[in-house]
Formats: structure tokens, sequence, C-alpha cells
């Protein structure tokens, strides 16, 4: 029986997943119901990147490594990720996850000149998402988002649609093909996430010129960004 699959990139803080779990766990939660049983596989540490045949759909989680350090665990990722493509299975790529589809696809993925962007931030829909399987039903215009990342898209894949962006990056969320998609932020965040990631660079965003404590107070609960995680389950 096919299953839905949460490719686990990566880790984050070991605090923070001895607190509340990890990006695999809070991926889940957002899932809700679903058809399909759902199988976590810790590729950063070994584990099998699952045969095509057996996938009704998969998540790529965030990670704090980085693309352009090309990490050892995403080496058969590229074409794996082509071959999903070729037989329409769904993916949702998240954050790293979104980059890395980027980058298989033949997109690219630089350091962010202006630093990380981190909290919650509003980002803004294209006229194309109004269409988009996965964003159709998301409330019109803009939502909040948690962000956390250093890296981003910089050149979207041939073919690619854009769906989202704002003032910081041109690429928060595309669509590949029919049903692969990747987004700059972390629908699985909440508001502690968010404000332990903060607290966690507080040193390097002070160094930066950056107002730590705005930052704390801006952030928020983010339920439409979380709600799209079951839109995903739903589509398989």
């Amino acid at each position: 029986m096919k299953k839905l699959f949460i490719i686990k990139l990566g880790s984050t803080f070991s605090d923070l997943a001895g607190e509340t779990g990890d990006f695999e766990d809070w991926i889940y939660k957002g899932l809700g119901e679903t058809a399909f049983e759902i199988t976590i596989v810790d590729v950063e540490h070994g584990g099998s990147l699952p045969k095509i045949r057996d996938c009704a759909g998969v998540i790529l989680t965030g990670s704090h490594s980085m693309v352009t350090e090309n990490p050892t665990f995403a080496d058969n990722m590229d074409i794996w990720l082509r071959k999903l493509a070729k037989y329409d299975v769904p993916v949702l790529g998240i954050c790293f996850g979104h980059q890395l589809i980027a980058k298989a696809f033949g997109g690219d993925v630089h350091f962010r000149p202006q630093g990380i962007e981190i909290g919650t931030v509003e980002i803004i829909f294209e006229k194309e998402a109004e269409n988009d399987p996965l964003f159709a039903e998301v409330p019109p215009n803009k939502i909040y988002v948690h962000e956390a990342h250093s890296q981003s898209v910089t050149i979207l894949p041939e073919g690619a649609v854009r769906l989202a962006i704002n003032e910081n990056d041109n690429n928060q969320a595309f669509r590949l093909g029919k049903c692969i998609w990747g987004v700059q932020f972390h629908p699985e965040y909440d508001s502690h996430v968010t404000k332990e990631y903060i607290r966690k660079v507080s040193a390097d965003l002070k160094s930066d010129g950056r107002e730590v404590e705005d930052l704390l107070k801006s952030v928020r609960e983010t339920p439409e960004a979380f709600g799209i995680l079951g839109k995903f389950s739903k589509l398989l």
C-alpha cells in the first residue's frame, strides 16, 4: 500500500526537539487525518529513499544544512525528485526542501546578501495562486508565515510557476508541473518555535543591527500557513 513519506533532511536544535518534537513531528501534527499511513525516513542519518511506486505523496523537511554545501545525504535526491515528477507524485518541500527542489530542477540557490529572514512575516500571493490546487482556498492576497532561512532560491527552475513573494524574497512559494510545490516558509512552526529560533540567533541578529525584541514582539500564530499541511494531505 502506498504511503505518505516525510523525508527528514535535518533536525531542529536539540533542546527544542526535546521540548516540543522535531520538524517531522510538527509536520505530522499539521497533516491531520489522512487516508495514507505516514512514514518518516531520516535520510540525514542513512535512511533509504522510498521506491517511487510506494509514494502516495512526499514532504521534504527543513534542515540547518545549506543547499550550497551539497550535503552528502542529498546526493541522490535530484534524480529521485525528477522521478517523482515524472510519475506525478505530489511533493511539498519546506525551506531547505523547497530549495532542494529548485536546485534539482535547474534553479539556483544562494546565501541571502541581506542576511537571515526570520520571524513572522507577510507573504503576498501572485495571481497564479488563485487556481493552484494547494493555494486556491487560502485567504486571498496575503497571509502571515514563519521564516528562518539564510539561503534563498534566486532563480526558479524553467517552467516553474511563482505563487508567492514578499519584500524579502521573490520566491516564497512555487509549483512545478502538476503537483510539486516548494515553500520557503515553515507552515509547521508555531509562535513558540519561531521565538526560540530568534533567540538562538540573537547574537548574530544584533551584530547585523537587527532589533531582536521587535522581532520577538511581532511573532504571531499563522493558522492559514499551518492549514497548508492539511490541504496537501487532502490532495493525495
